[in-house]
């Protein structure tokens, strides 16, 4: 990216099912800012909420069936920790709706044409 004339901004996005690379995210990323002006961001949201999200989208939840789900968010985020600790900003999202988080990313981080068509 450094080197490039034509990407002024990227953005990469990680979740749980990147498997074990998840595991060098950390120290890729301490790398790539030392060399690139670098902001990592971390989402989260309540369970009751990400819960309320898997069953809007039709998604079959981590616990389905069971009426208390906890485990399967808790280890998440436990895998996640590592990633957590080198974040710059950690943005809760339970109290957004898809439009909302996405204005509230587009007034915090930029308003360039290119990057909003991507989000």
């Amino acid at each position: 990216m450094a080197k490039s004339t034509e990407v002024e901004r990227a953005v990469i996005v990680v979740d749980i099912r990147e498997g074990q690379t998840l595991d060098r995210l950390p120290e890729i990323l301490k790398s790539v800012k030392q060399v690139l002006p670098t902001r990592v961001v971390f989402l989260d949201a309540q369970d009751a909420v990400l819960v309320r999200r898997y069953l809007r989208r039709g998604d079959p939840t981590p616990c389905a069936g069971q009426r208390q789900c906890r485990a399967p968010f808790v280890e998440e985020r436990q895998l996640l920790d590592p990633i957590r600790n080198v974040t710059d900003t950690l943005v809760d999202t339970s109290d957004f709706n898809v439009h909302e988080l996405r204005a509230y990313i587009q007034d915090r981080y930029g308003h360039d044409e290119r990057a909003s068509s991507c989000l």
